[in-house]
Formats: structure tokens, sequence, C-alpha cells
């Protein structure tokens, strides 16, 4: 059940336990995308356009790769690579996890356990880029360094509960990271929506501020980007978007950027 993070007592104490786990922190792991082809067992997986960040504040919480999983114990954290697959296992009993990731126009986050979703938002901006800083420092003792500075300063910053939206929304944006990898994402996003293509249309652009298929476009270029600079080759990186046409990535990448995909590869 998703619910706006005020008005519930649940939400004074996974507060005060977020602050108090975030200047104790953990392990601070860190997964980058692979290179392997997108529909290799990526059904039910996700990958975000940019840095996500998972850590457990109670329990036990899994999270599990392609190829990875790591249990995070109350206190770990996991910083994610744009572009990494993964998928969140059911929360057990007695788990509080707490979700973060800056996409469509502001800093989403969640705390939640096995029975209830508690949802509200910062500011796209730092949030976002110093989740891709933290999520590119090599160093766990510098990244556990950063990330705890980002947490405590986020606690003291304004949240915003978020406003009251549509049921499609969160199911079209769990769509548009499940099938971003696809060539008919769009047409997923407006099938996840349960709703008709114009009223989909409609929903998805009072969160979005643009259309479904720009919005596609758009995190897909944001995607690209990451990937590239990861150093995976440029076929790969088409592949990952849903774009089995190098010509029409590099020509998209260029309408984009202002420059070839070249230009961004990892030397």
């Amino acid at each position: 059940m998703l619910q706006t993070i005020s008005f519930r007592s649940e939400a004074v104490e996974w507060w005060l336990l977020l602050q108090r786990t975030a200047q104790q922190l953990g392990r601070v792991h860190c997964w980058r995308a692979g290179d392997h082809p997108p529909d290799a067992g990526a059904e039910a997986l996700e990958q975000h356009p940019t840095a996500a960040l998972v850590m457990a504040l109670a329990g036990v919480v899994r999270i599990e790769g392609h190829h990875d999983r790591v249990d995070l114990a109350a206190g770990d954290a996991l910083v994610m690579r744009a572009g990494v697959w993964h998928r969140h296992a059911p929360l057990r009993k007695g788990t509080i996890a707490f979700l973060q990731a800056a996409i469509g126009g502001r800093s989403d986050f969640f705390l939640e356990s096995a029975d209830l979703r508690l949802a509200a938002a910062w500011p796209e901006q730092p949030s976002r880029n110093h989740l891709h800083l933290i999520a590119t420092t090599t160093a766990e003792v510098e990244r556990r360094k950063a990330l705890s500075e980002l947490l405590l300063q986020q606690v003291r910053d304004p949240v915003c509960p978020l406003p009251t939206s549509h049921r499609a929304d969160h199911p079209m944006l769990y769509a548009l990271c499940h099938h971003l990898h696809r060539p008919d994402c769009v047409e997923r996003i407006v099938a996840a929506s349960g709703l008709s293509i114009a009223q989909a249309s409609r929903v998805f652009k009072a969160r979005w501020n643009c259309g479904i298929a720009s919005a596609v476009r758009r995190e897909r270029m944001k995607l690209a980007k990451e990937l590239l600079a990861d150093g995976l080759p440029i076929y790969i990186v088409a592949q990952r978007l849903g774009i089995n046409n190098a010509s029409v990535f590099s020509r998209t990448y260029h309408q984009h950027w202002g420059h070839a995909p070249g230009h961004d590869c990892l030397s």
C-alpha cells in the first residue's frame, strides 16, 4: 500500500531511524552496469537512467542483480550506477528500507516495510548529481563519507509530500524503468496505466511535463551517456536502449547532446 509520508505515525519513527542510520552507515556497496544483452533474463528486472540508492534501516534488504545479489544488513547501503539491472526482493516482516532515485523531475524517496510504503520527494537537484558522484567514487570509505553527508543534508531539507496523483502514475513510472530497453517502451507504459492513450498521456504529462515518447527518448539519452562513460561499446548501448540500428542511435544521440556518442566513450 502506497501512501504519502504525511499523517502517518510510522513516518516520524522511520524518519528518526533514517537520521540515525545516516550517522552510522555500515557497508556502502556499489554496482555498475554490465554489458550483458538486455533480454538475457531481464524480463523481471528494472534499470534506472540515473544512479539509485537502497539502504536497510532495519532487518535485511535483498537486492538481486543480473548476476549479483546483496543482503543489506541494518545500516548498509547499495548505490547503483545508471543502467544496473536489478530487482527488489519482497521485504520480510520487521524490515524497513529506504530507497531514492532522481527521475521525472524530482528526487523521489520511499520508506517502506513489508506492508506499507511511505513516499515523498526532494528537489531533483542537488540529489541527482550527488548520487551520481557517490556512484562513481571507487573507494568505499569515500562513498560512505559522501553518502552520510548527503543523507544528513537531505533530512535537514524541506520534504515535499507527493501530491495526490492518479493511480496510474507509479505503474507508468515502473513500466518505464522495466521497459526502457524495449522498442515498444511507450506502448508498454500506456498498457501499464490501464487507461486509454489520451488519458495515459494526460496523467503522464502531469508528472513529467512532456509526452510519453519525449520522456522515453530523454531518459534513454541520459542512460546512454552514463553507459558510454562506463565503457560499454556503442552497439551494446544502442541495444540497451531498444534501438537496434546503430545509425539511428548515433543520429538521435547527436540531436540530443550535440555531439556523436563516440565523444562520450570511455577512453
